[in-house]
């Protein structure tokens, strides 16, 4: 049975269900509700932008249901897709964990992406194009001063560069 509940700090605007969908409560200023449409982001999270006093923001899906429909006494800051299926926003699906928690169970479970399963990588100087070799972004990260989101983004092609350095994965022989 679909159960919903108001979105913290939409409510009256905007309501979440306990299997994942959003709807907002006055569509075009008709006063009926409508199932929205939800996106993916870059890692293939739903999301979805809901507008308040003309600002939009946007949200990932099973956060808002996770917010909404379990209990986080502990105050945990991740929320864990159970089944491994980032599409699958059913309550029963999520649980409150902490960060550590959540690489363990994506590792336990094979569900890293190949970014984060590589490790070494490089960086081209931006002053010299001089090659610096690391066994982890975060290692790259520390040594250089660069945000390790922004290596990822760099690796992941989102971003050209970071602080003005390239990073790329160095290539394993028979990987």
């Amino acid at each position: 049975m679909e159960i919903w509940k108001d979105v913290m700090g939409y409510e009256g605007i905007y309501q979440v269900s306990n299997m994942g969908r959003i709807k907002c409560l006055d569509y075009r200023k008709q006063k009926r509700s409508c199932i929205m449409k939800q996106g993916l982001d870059a890692y293939g999270y739903p999301k979805i932008r809901l507008s308040r006093n003309g600002k939009r923001t946007e949200y990932k899906v099973h956060r808002l249901v996770a917010i909404a429909f379990l209990n986080n006494e502990s105050l945990l800051p991740e929320v864990n897709h159970k089944d491994g299926l980032k599409t699958n926003n059913d309550a029963t699906n999520l649980e409150w964990v902490t960060k550590h928690d959540n690489i363990k169970h994506q590792r336990e479970n094979n569900l890293l992406s190949p970014i984060a399963m590589e490790k070494e990588i490089l960086a081209i100087s931006p002053n010299n194009g001089e090659i610096l070799f690391f066994k982890s972004i975060a290692e790259a990260g520390r040594s250089l001063g660069v945000n390790r989101t922004h290596i990822t983004h760099c690796l992941s092609g989102k971003y050209k560069t970071s602080r003005g350095y390239q990073f790329k994965f160095i290539s394993k022989k028979g990987a």
